[in-house]
């Protein structure tokens, strides 16, 4: 593959040792492709997509069939891919993976685009609010706190534990004071939207 993008035979089996010592592959050089397992296979093509040192990669699906440990490999070596400046063009469904990942994302829904941008952006754009999980001093009950102004939900996790779903209006401190007015907390902690919580919401009741 390297030969057919204008590398010497030389610098392409330099390259390629390289990336199979990367992917833990370089026992199985030898070994016919069909009989690598799909995660070794995914692995492969990987290589064989950028040996070449390309400005610019269109990967599609390229964590599938890699379990977890595999997954973070591809991810590392993605990254390193971008610090080297590639462009990576990435299709992927595993959401959690590519935010890790993207510094731009598109969200398709039905071949249609439904969000595009940042991750701030997006989060804007969604207008789906942080959740605040509070752990109090003493039990209480969900029933017990009002809807305030920015709150959406509140879910009872366990006695003393709720979570409180905010809209993206909600000024926190402010929240915080209210629920201190209240009771006792011993801990609490804000959680973003993820990519894979703002695609569910902005293609809800589309299927």
């Amino acid at each position: 593959m390297g030969q057919l993008k204008g590398m010497s035979r030389a610098d392409a089996q330099s390259e390629a040792q390289k990336w199979l010592e990367k992917f833990d592959l370089h026992e199985r050089q030898k070994d016919p492709l069909k009989t690598l397992s799909k995660g070794n296979q995914q692995k492969v093509q990987l290589i064989s997509a950028i040996i070449h040192q390309p400005a610019i990669v269109f990967l599609d699906e390229p964590f599938s069939g890699l379990d977890p440990v595999n997954q973070e490999k591809v991810i590392e070596f993605l990254v390193m891919l971008k610090q080297q400046g590639t462009t990576i063009i990435l299709s992927a469904h595993q959401m959690s993976l590519v935010e890790k990942l993207a510094d731009r994302f598109l969200l398709m829904d039905q071949g249609r685009a439904a969000l595009y941008g940042s991750m701030q952006e997006i989060r804007q754009k969604s207008q789906l609010g942080s959740t605040l999980n509070v752990h109090f001093s003493e039990p209480v009950n969900a029933s017990d706190f009002d809807l305030k102004e920015g709150i959406n939900d509140i879910l009872q996790i366990d006695e003393c534990e709720l979570n409180f779903s905010l809209n993206p209006t909600c000024h926190v401190p402010t929240l915080l004071q209210s629920l201190l007015s209240e009771q006792s907390i011993e801990s609490l902690q804000t959680q973003q939207p993820s990519l894979h919580d703002i695609y569910l919401n902005s293609v809800k009741g589309a299927a």
